[in-house]
């Protein structure tokens, strides 16, 4: 689902990742993709990664911290490059799993945990 335009920032950011995570269900060549690319691509991947999936999320934070979404100071490439890692890791363990809903039940509580860490308390405390 889209995010609303008067929904809490965390919140949107939240759909976002969980329909990103949710793919690796619904879309056995997204599947397929997570689980065999970094093998297969070798430092390619990296670059894919780099090039492709960082500048959104780093964007996306951008905008959260411009808008006081955010704790101050937060490092934003960084933290980009640590929560591709951990949607690229997790859509990794979802693909590998047996109970694959189960598996993205547990991958999305663990990347919102470390991601809550991110909002600014006054977020925190309304999302």
């Amino acid at each position: 689902p889209a995010p609303r335009p008067n929904q809490p920032a965390m919140t949107a950011v939240a759909a976002l990742t969980h329909a990103f995570l949710r793919r690796t269900i619904d879309a056995p060549l997204h599947r397929e993709l997570m689980a065999q690319a970094p093998s297969v691509l070798g430092e390619q991947y990296r670059h894919i990664n780099d090039t492709v999936a960082l500048p959104p999320i780093e964007r996306l934070l951008t905008v959260l911290d411009e808008r006081g979404d955010l704790q101050p100071d937060v490092p934003i490439a960084t933290v980009a490059r640590l929560l591709l890692a951990g949607l690229c890791e997790g859509n990794q363990i979802i693909a590998a799993a047996t109970d694959r809903e189960s598996a993205l039940a547990r991958t999305f509580r663990a990347i919102i945990l470390l991601m809550s860490g991110l909002a600014a308390d006054t977020i925190s405390a309304r999302g």
